[in-house]
């Protein structure tokens, strides 16, 4: 089975059961993205500084190694928050 048609639930189960790494997750992610979004177009940006995302901030995180996506009307520090217009276009949140 592909990771990316695994739940978040049975994600966590095979991190902890070491089966699988982020990495594996995210590559998978990724993978499947170049694959259907040149027809969803789903995407307006991959963050691809993922090394830094694999990194949780401590071991206590729920969903550490668990990769998400945001939809572009939510400010991310340090990424462009676009709302997909053209007159927001290179907008970062404070």
């Amino acid at each position: 089975m592909e990771l990316y048609k695994s739940s978040a639930y049975e994600l966590l189960n095979n991190l902890a059961k070491k089966e699988v790494t982020a990495q594996d997750i995210t590559l998978s992610l990724k993978k499947r993205i170049k694959e259907t979004d040149s027809k969803v177009r789903a995407y307006v940006r991959i963050n691809e500084s993922s090394k830094e995302a694999l990194k949780p901030e401590g071991d206590n995180s729920i969903l550490k190694g668990i990769p998400v996506s945001i939809k572009d009307n939510i400010c991310t520090e340090g990424l462009n928050t676009e709302c997909c217009s053209r007159i927001l276009s290179g907008f970062k949140p404070p």
